[in-house]
């Protein structure tokens, strides 16, 4: 941040070029046109570090859909994903179902889903004892 401050100053004053201004700093001159690019319109908060993260995803399930996996399951509570996908695939169409994880996902996301409980080992009703060696 600090030489991001120190270069679209020192341009802005009008003593530098850009080039010159970029190798002072060790910063390329792509980079110091980005700076000074954003500095005119929104100042020193321009100059701070941006999210790099997609503003939307392209391929997130729709609240209708969701609404009718929910649907699904409330009528039927003991059907799991596969179930519930089967359904949603005869009620819309194949490309606009989503995978059976993912109503998996949504349905463990809204917390409509039992945890796996593993069953308790078995053990045998008599055991085995053995006394030594050989005998």
């Amino acid at each position: 941040m600090q030489k991001r401050i120190i270069s679209v100053t020192g341009y802005r004053t009008g003593n530098w070029s850009v080039a010159a201004v970029a190798r002072r700093h060790g910063l390329s001159r792509k980079a110091t046109y980005k700076w000074i690019r954003r500095y005119d319109p929104e100042q020193w908060d321009g100059l701070k570090d941006r999210s790099r993260a997609p503003k939307t995803q392209a391929r997130a399930i729709g609240d209708e859909i969701i609404e009718q996996i929910v649907a699904v399951k409330r009528q039927c509570p003991q059907w799991g994903a596969p179930r519930i996908h089967r359904e949603l695939t005869q009620l819309l169409a194949e490309q606009a179902c989503p995978s059976v994880s993912t109503v998996s996902n949504i349905l463990q996301r809204l917390g409509l889903t039992r945890p796996y409980q593993t069953p308790p080992p078995v053990h045998p009703r008599h055991s085995f004892h053995r006394t030594g060696r050989g005998q």
